[in-house]
């Protein structure tokens, strides 16, 4: 993958908000919404993620172990705050990060594993 996997979790986010929005079943984005989006939480402004690799992305969340399940899904897709995250899950804020990459790490070795 050329992209890092912060920004591969963050465009699945918003296929998964799309796709719920429409209940769709494939990653779709209409142009309007397209033109329309703010890059979100930081740099990200690339192009919605292929088909194959939105699947992928989606099966390797699925496979993670918790808490980092509920974290990636929680930062990622519901664009929760640490503190939110923190209280669902149980453990102080400060440990979020650290639950975080491990989670991105995760998904990563599932992705280079296809």
């Amino acid at each position: 993958m050329d992209l890092p996997i912060s920004v591969i979790l963050e465009q699945w986010g918003r296929s998964r908000e799309v796709n719920s929005a429409y209940h769709l079943d494939y990653p779709h984005e209409t142009p309007f919404n397209r033109m329309r989006r703010s890059p979100g939480r930081g740099t990200v402004s690339a192009a919605g993620l292929e088909d194959e690799t939105y699947l992928a992305v989606d099966r390797a969340v699925s496979q993670l172990t918790e808490p980092r399940k509920t974290v990636i899904v929680m930062w990622y897709l519901g664009r929760a705050k640490h503190k939110h995250i923190a209280q669902r899950v149980g453990i102080s804020h400060q440990a979020i990060n650290g639950i975080l990459l491990a989670g991105e790490q995760e998904v990563l070795g599932h992705l280079e594993k296809i």
